[in-house]
């Protein structure tokens, strides 16, 4: 499910609209996503450096890089916030895309 999921992504072929939700590529972009998350999370507890990312550094860009990513991220923020749960989990892999661009650019 991840690979198909990244070879929408990594070949512009996944599209971030209405159809999306509650479709079974939301199914498989939410798997790879929550996968980075994890990743990301225990990046942000201290368990894992940005050196530790590096096996997995150019999938995670290229998919939270990714314009139409860009746009269902921005989604899941304004609708964790509606809901009022918090930070929602892939809050924590923007965090870490953004430490992982910097060093990238460095």
């Amino acid at each position: 499910m991840m690979h198909s999921a990244f070879y929408k992504i990594e070949y512009s072929q996944f599209h971030y609209d209405n159809g999306f939700h509650d479709s079974k590529e939301e199914r498989e972009i939410d798997k790879l996503l929550r996968h980075f998350s994890n990743l990301a999370l225990m990046w942000q507890d201290d368990l894992l450096t940005l050196d530790d990312m590096h096996p997995v550094q150019y999938f995670i860009l290229r998919t939270v890089n990714d314009p139409e990513i860009v746009k269902y991220l921005s989604f899941i923020d304004s609708w964790a916030e509606q809901a009022g749960t918090g930070a929602h989990p892939y809050s924590s892999l923007n965090k870490l895309s953004k430490s992982l661009n910097g060093k990238v650019s460095a």
